[in-house]
């Protein structure tokens, strides 16, 4: 597991299926209609917050975001509401979470970032760049439009002629851990992950024609 405190008002929890397995979990116990357990677990995801992270949210209305990246990977995004804001009814699971924290007086204990084992730490680290492949411009185009004022990281666009296929590469060299994640998750519903190995992108570079060179997103959006 991996916990990024984003901001004062916001937190992550990067889950990948170790971590659920652990607790006899699964993303669709978390992401659909949450169980008790899920619930629980979520609950002692924010003691972690709160204990760890000076993440406090006792008084403070929150809302909790589940971004599945893969079929292994969910990402948690916490964030705190500021005073008199609204708190949009789908996310009124999270208010029993809180009064379950309040309720419960001893929590079972929960390991820390730091107890995690060496090995799986290692396993799960997020790459430092992406590939996905488009059969054509406009699903580029349409995706592109998700990441205006958001995503600003080096991405190139390439285009192999022998499969006629593009090929997206992107990086997070100027984004964070989660926003890179759920750029991928965005990628995904639009195009095809390509499985790569540690010498795919420089392959793509020498072999298939570039056509947008670092700013692909950033100048399909504005077509």
């Amino acid at each position: 597991m991996k916990i990024e405190k984003l901001s004062d008002n916001q937190i992550s929890f990067t889950l990948w299926k170790n971590d659920l397995e652990e607790y006899d979990l699964t993303i669709t116990d978390l992401i659909g209609k949450r169980s008790d357990k899920a619930e629980g677990f979520l609950r002692k995801l924010m003691e972690v917050a709160k204990n760890d992270y000076d993440f406090e949210t006792d008084d403070t209305s929150i809302v909790i975001e589940a971004m599945q990246v893969d079929q292994d990977c969910l990402v948690f995004v916490v964030t705190k509401l500021a005073e008199g804001e609204n708190l949009d009814p789908r996310y009124e699971m999270m208010r029993k979470i809180k009064e379950g924290l309040k309720r419960e007086e001893k929590e079972e204990e929960f390991p820390s970032v730091d107890e995690q084992p060496k090995k799986a730490e290692a396993k799960e680290s997020i790459p430092l760049y992406g590939i996905y492949t488009f059969d054509n411009m406009d699903k580029l185009i349409e995706v592109s439009k998700l990441f205006e004022n958001f995503y600003d990281s080096d991405n190139s666009l390439y285009k192999n002629k022998e499969d006629g296929l593009y090929y997206l590469v992107f990086t997070r060299n100027r984004n964070t851990e989660n926003e890179f994640l759920l750029v991928g998750r965005q990628l995904r519903e639009f195009g095809t992950a390509f499985r790569q190995s540690y010498a795919s992108r420089y392959y793509i570079e020498e072999h298939f024609e570039k056509i947008i060179s670092d700013t692909a997103l950033q100048t399909l959006s504005e077509l």
